[in-house]
């Protein structure tokens, strides 16, 4: 657990808060794999795959990387010591907040740059408002923890929902009535990918502008 809990905040798995491994990783596969999570976490969520699967055997591209010493089924990954969550809509909802965790820390100043909103609607969404495109996403490594902690605050939280439009909450309330309606994953991928465009795929990470530790 301890080893986990290590790769989410400082090592391969930080893309579940959004953000890249490492300085220099190329935003397109920050985004692949958060794509991978999204799958993953919505196809729990919706019951499409069971909590006893074998997580590298899900079939999921990168899944089966991510987890290929381990035998760990997705209830152990979410659940490991602690019942609390084992019911199975408990579950399903755990599930489905693992990927609005991700979504809603994609709108953080220290997990994501992101242009401003065009006012375009999503490509494949068009009912939908497309945020900012995402301009590059930061590393934690050679941030400033001081830093980082003050963007995820409630005083930037407000500056953001008097900027943006969609704000966070916006895009939260479309991706529940998508979750509450079991609407396919194809479906939600699609408004996934507009949520996660890239202004550059090759745009490196690193601590962000105003991030740095320096």
């Amino acid at each position: 657990e301890a080893v986990l809990l290590y790769r989410v905040h400082f090592g391969d798995m930080q893309f579940l808060h959004s953000m890249a491994s490492r300085d220099g990783e190329e935003a397109r596969f920050t985004k692949e794999k958060i794509m991978m999570w999204a799958e993953f976490t919505y196809k729990l969520a919706i019951g499409e795959l069971d909590r006893g699967v074998e997580l590298r055997k899900i079939g999921i591209p990168g899944m089966e990387t991510l987890f290929k010493n381990r035998g760990w089924t997705a209830q152990q990954l979410f659940t490991r010591g602690d019942p609390t969550f084992r019911g199975g809509q408990d579950f399903r909802n755990f599930a489905f907040g693992s990927l609005t965790h991700i979504v809603e820390d994609s709108f953080s100043l220290s997990h994501v740059e992101r242009d401003e909103p065009s006012g375009a609607k999503c490509p494949g969404v068009p009912e939908q408002d497309m945020p900012g495109k995402i301009l590059s996403f930061h590393a934690y490594a050679n941030q400033g923890k001081r830093k980082h902690a003050d963007a995820d605050k409630q005083k930037s939280l407000s500056i953001h929902f008097a900027e943006s439009q969609p704000n966070v909450v916006d895009v939260g309330k479309v991706l529940k009535a998508y979750y509450e309606q079991k609407r396919p994953w194809e479906e939600v991928k699609e408004y996934l990918e507009c949520l996660f465009e890239l202004s550059d795929p090759e745009a490196k990470a690193g601590p962000g502008a105003l991030f740095s530790a320096d």
